[in-house]
C-alpha cells in the first residue's frame, strides 16, 4: 500500500510539473497569437495608409499634370499674345515712322520754299521794314525745321532705328566751323566764347559726323542760350589706353557761366520735352528735346554725357566717346569751297579732280564695287530727286555721296557731294540744279577708270 501511495504521488507530482509546463506553452502560444495578431493588424493599418498615400499620390499626380497642362496652355496663350502685342507695337512703330517720314516730306517742301524765297526777297528788296519781316518769316521756318529735324531724330531713336555712319573726316575743320558759328552768336550776346583743342587731339577721326555735330551744337547751344552773361567755353581733347576693350577716349567739355541746373533736375533735364523747373519759356523757349536726342546719340556710340552744376554758377557738360579711331598722317579733305571757286562752270568740278590712279587690283576692285552701288542704288534716287527738287531730300542724298567717296577714297564723288549739300543748305536755285545734273558724268567717269 505504501510503494502504491508513493507511485500515486509521484505520478501526481509528475502530472502537476506536466500541466504546469502545458500550461506555460499554452500560454506563450496565445501571447505570440495574440503579438502576431496585433502585427497583422499593423501591417493592415499600414497597407491601409499606404493605399490612401497612393490615391492621394495619384490625386496629386493627376492635379500636377492638369495644372501643367493648364500653366502650358497659359504660356502659350501668353507668348501668343506678347508676340501679337510685339507685331502690333513694331507694325505702330513703323507706321508713326512712315507717317512721320511722309509729314516730314509734306512739311520741309513748303518749310524749303518759305526758308528759300525769303532769302531771296530778303537779298532783293530795299526797304528796311519789309526786310525785317522777312528776316522774321526766316527765322520762325528755320526755327520750324529745326524741331521738326529734332522730332523726327527722337522716333528714331525711341523706335531703336538710329543708325551711324561712321566714315574719317576733319574734327579740327569741325570745331573751327562750330567756332565761327557761336563766337558770333556769343558776341551778339555780350559773352566770351573760346575753342581750347587739346594738342593730342587728331585732326581727322572716324565717327558719324553729322551726329557729333548735331551733339555739339545742342549742348553748346543750350550754354549759350542759358547764359546771359560771362563766358562760354569748349574744349575737346583725346586720350589714348594700352586696353583692347577700351583703347581711346574723345571727349568734349562745354563750360558756361549761366544760370546752372538744380542737383533734383540734373536727370530730368535729359527726358523727352522736359525742362529744368522754373525755366522761362518766353525768355528761353525750346522744345525740350535737344539733350535727350543728344543723350540718346550718344549712348548708340557707346558714351556718356555727364553734368556738373551748381545754380547760379554755371554748368558743365562731359561728353565721352570710347574707341574712336584715329587717323593721324592723312591728308585732310580738300573742302568743296575750294574746289568750286576754281571751277567756273558747275560740270568743271570733274576736271579739276581728276580720277586717282588705281595700280592695284584691289583699288580697282573697290571701284567697281562703288560702280555698282551707284548704278543700282543712287542712280534712281538722283533720277527722282532730279525731276522734283527738294532741298531735304537733296542734302540726304548728298550726305550720303560724300560718306561713299570718303568709304571708297575717290575724291570727285565727295567733292561733288559737298558741293551739292552745301546749295542745297543755302537754298542755291541758280547752281543747285546744273550741278545735280553732274552726277551722271561722275559715274561715267568711274567707269571709263574701272575699264581702263
Amino acid at each position: 500500500m505504501a510503494y502504491i501511495a508513493a507511485c500515486t504521488g509521484i505520478w501526481i507530482g509528475g502530472w502537476r510539473l506536466a500541466h504546469k509546463g502545458v500550461e506555460k506553452k499554452i500560454k506563450d502560444q496565445a501571447e505570440e497569437l495574440e503579438k502576431a495578431r496585433r502585427i497583422t493588424e499593423q501591417l493592415r493599418a499600414i497597407d491601409r495608409i499606404k493605399s490612401e498615400l497612393l490615391k492621394k499620390q495619384d490625386l496629386v499626380e493627376n492635379k500636377l499634370v492638369k495644372n501643367k497642362q493648364k500653366l502650358e496652355e497659359m504660356v502659350k496663350e501668353r507668348t501668343l499674345a506678347l508676340k501679337a502685342a510685339k507685331e502690333k507695337a513694331e507694325a505702330a512703330s513703323q507706321a508713326k515712322g512712315e507717317f512721320l517720314a511722309n509729314m516730314s516730306h509734306e512739311i520741309r517742301t513748303p518749310l524749303n520754299l518759305i526758308i528759300g524765297f525769303s532769302d531771296i526777297i530778303y537779298k532783293e528788296v530795299q526797304d528796311e521794314a519789309i526786310k525785317e519781316y522777312v528776316a522774321t518769316i526766316r527765322s520762325a521756318g528755320n526755327s520750324l525745321l529745326a524741331m521738326l529735324n529734332d522730332i523726327l531724330d527722337l522716333s528714331k531713336a525711341e523706335s531703336g532705328s538710329f543708325p551711324l555712319k561712321y566714315a574719317p573726316f576733319d574734327l579740327e575743320g569741325l570745331l573751327k566751323e562750330l567756332n565761327q558759328i557761336y563766337a558770333n552768336t556769343a558776341r551778339i550776346k555780350g559773352l566770351e566764347f573760346s575753342l581750347e583743342m587739346e594738342k593730342e587731339l587728331p585732326s581727322i577721326i572716324v565717327l558719324d559726323r553729322v551726329r557729333l555735330r548735331q551733339i555739339l551744337m545742342n549742348i553748346t547751344g543750350n550754354a549759350i542760350k542759358f547764359t546771359s552773361s560771362g563766358f562760354v567755353k569748349l574744349t575737346a581733347g583725346y586720350r589714348q589706353f594700352e586696353n583692347e576693350k577700351r583703347f581711346s577716349e574723345l571727349f568734349f567739355i562745354i563750360e558756361d557761366s549761366g544760370i546752372g541746373i538744380a542737383p533734383d533736375q540734373k536727370k530730368m533735364i535729359f527726358e523727352r520735352f522736359s525742362q529744368q523747373k522754373g525755366q522761362d519759356f518766353d525768355t528761353y523757349g525750346g522744345t525740350g528735346i535737344g539733350l535727350s536726342i543728344s543723350q540718346k546719340i550718344v549712348a548708340a556710340m557707346g558714351g556718356t554725357i555727364e553734368v556738373n552744376s551748381t545754380p547760379g554758377n554755371g554748368s558743365r557738360f562731359l561728353v565721352t566717346i570710347p574707341n574712336v579711331k584715329s587717323e593721324a598722317g592723312k591728308t585732310k579733305p580738300l573742302p568743296c569751297d575750294a574746289v568750286m571757286a576754281q571751277a567756273e562752270g558747275k560740270e568743271e568740278i570733274l576736271n579739276l579732280f581728276p580720277p586717282p590712279k588705281c595700280d592695284t587690283p584691289m583699288a580697282i576692285e573697290k571701284l567697281k564695287e562703288l560702280l555698282t552701288l551707284l548704278r543700282e542704288e543712287m542712280l534712281g534716287r538722283w533720277e527722282y530727286l532730279n525731276d522734283v527738287l527738294i532741298m531735304g531730300n537733296a542734302q540726304s542724298f548728298a550726305e550720303e555721296i560724300v560718306e561713299l567717296g570718303q568709304t571708297y577714297g575717290y575724291a570727285p564723288l565727295r567733292i561733288w557731294g559737298e558741293a551739292v549739300s552745301k546749295q542745297a543748305k543755302t537754298f542755291d536755285m541758280v547752281s543747285l540744279p546744273d550741278t545735280l545734273k553732274c552726277f551722271p558724268n561722275l559715274i561715267d567717269q568711274l567707269s571709263r577708270l574701272v575699264q581702263t
